[in-house]
């Protein structure tokens, strides 16, 4: 619901580039399906075992997030790097293939939506930070449309959690996207 807010308000401005946002999510929802139905016939089969590895899995997520955006910060802050507004500069099967990665780590961690993709995006892209920003919003709601569709049809969802997180969040998001 929070990242609806913030990309229309994204969109509104005109910094969401939706070619990138298409071929990203061309990769992004098969493997966030993928991973969905995954964890959920893993947990139930596997229990205990298979929780202690998505604890892992999550702690993994983190530590790759945050090494990406280390990247961004040192190694491309130190090359002169030419930004794109319009998007065509990527490649369609490559962002796919890192929309594969990010949609399936997002979906089985539910860690990375904004920090993992926007990583990825920046390897696949040469994104300028309002259009890195507003595009990563924008596939990130689709990315959790489906994310969540698949959670809430396994019956993994605490709607009492849904509910106190998003009456800060979303006023939070909007205000954010201005």
């Amino acid at each position: 619901i929070t990242k609806f807010a913030a990309s229309l308000e994204h969109w509104r401005r005109g910094t969401v580039v939706w070619s990138v946002v298409r071929d990203f999510a061309l990769g992004s929802v098969p493997g966030a399906v993928g991973a969905g139905l995954l964890t959920h016939f893993a947990l139930a089969a596997y229990g205990y075992e298979a929780e202690l590895w998505l604890r892992r899995a999550i702690g993994a997520v983190i530590v790759l997030a945050a090494l990406l955006m280390l990247r961004r910060g040192f190694v491309q802050s130190q090359k002169a790097i030419e930004r794109s507004e319009s998007g065509k500069d990527h490649h369609p099967v490559v962002l796919a293939a890192l929309g594969s990665v990010a949609g399936f780590a997002v979906a089985a961690t539910s860690i990375g939506a904004g920090t993992f993709t926007k990583g990825m995006l920046i390897f696949g892209t040469k994104l300028d930070v309002r259009r890195l920003v507003g595009t990563d919003l924008m596939h990130g709601a689709i990315l959790a449309l489906v994310a969540a569709g698949v959670h809430v049809a396994m019956g993994s969802v605490t709607w009492s959690a849904v509910v106190a997180i998003s009456a800060g969040a979303i006023p939070g998001a909007v205000l954010g996207g201005k």
